[in-house]
């Protein structure tokens, strides 16, 4: 299944996808409406962004919520800005999960919003960021204008030095100054939870994910949300590889945590500091 469903969205896109879903919607029973009228995922790049919205766009999803899930750059094209630059003078539709959605957290509290409202912000270790990115833009990512130049970049150098270069393209895209703002104001609104990468993909699952689902007020029932969840699996999407049986040409590269301690040497780690400081420290990463 998971197979036949990639297929299926390569053929006809995730705007296409999200029509579909919305007539769909006609014949699925609504069996709880949320108390949010929107609900925003906000993140940055590589923190499992396109898996999320893709367990957010489940069938089940809609009949515990009565919320649809909205793309907003499959509906109103790609957006190259940095994530500082994101700024929206009107509102996404309502009763929709937009996600996801890559800003900074000043440009989301600017950002036009129903009075209830629930966001979240999924954090990933920035160093392991740092990783992700090069290993996607260098070989995985399917091409558009903003990869293929990054490519072109990297194809020359060697790994160390593609990946000091990818964490200062990262620092240039606003993305660590962006997680700084996020770790650093999201308290300050009671409407705003952090939630880990980590958490939402490792051994205690289930646990986190019924967590992000009971404070978005979506009713799903464990074991549904379970079937969701091993239906998208590592395993599943990766073509039957193990967490940290790495591929580097594949999406689902490796699914393992702290990858950054392969890669990152002396002179990786300085880079790294000079553009992202303490970043880690401030999540609660721990700093070896």
């Amino acid at each position: 299944m998971p197979q036949l469903y990639r297929w299926t969205r390569k053929l006809i896109g995730v705007r296409t996808e999200q029509q579909l879903r919305r007539l769909w919607t006609f014949c699925v029973p609504v069996r709880h409406r949320s108390g949010a009228v929107d609900i925003y995922h906000c993140c940055v790049w590589k923190t499992a962004s396109q898996w999320i919205r893709n367990i957010f766009s489940s069938t089940d999803i809609y009949r515990y919520s009565g919320l649809l899930p909205y793309a907003y750059e499959a509906h109103e094209g790609r957006d190259y800005r940095t994530l500082q630059q994101r700024k929206f003078d009107r509102p996404f539709p309502t009763r929709r999960i937009v996600t996801p959605l890559y800003i900074s957290y000043e440009s989301f509290t600017a950002l036009p919003k129903p009075c209830k409202y629930r966001a979240f912000f999924v954090v990933r270790d920035p160093r392991d960021l740092v990783v992700s990115h090069y290993f996607s833009s260098r070989y995985s990512h399917p091409g558009n204008p903003g990869v293929m130049g990054d490519r072109a970049r990297l194809v020359e150098l060697s790994e160390k030095e593609g990946m000091i270069t990818t964490l200062r393209m990262m620092a240039d895209r606003g993305v660590f100054e962006a997680l700084r703002s996020w770790q650093e104001n999201s308290t300050a609104d009671p409407h705003i939870r952090v939630f880990r990468f980590e958490d939402l993909v490792g051994t205690e699952q289930l646990r986190w994910m019924t967590r992000l689902m009971e404070y978005c007020d979506i009713c799903i029932p464990q074991e549904k949300l379970k079937a969701i969840l091993n239906r998208l699996s590592f395993e599943r999407l990766s073509g039957g590889r193990k967490p940290g049986d790495e591929d580097k040409w594949h999406k689902y590269r490796s699914g393992k945590h702290g990858d950054w301690k392969k890669y990152f040497d002396s002179s990786v780690t300085q880079a790294f500091e000079d553009v992202a400081g303490n970043l880690p420290e401030m999540f609660g990463y721990d700093r070896a």
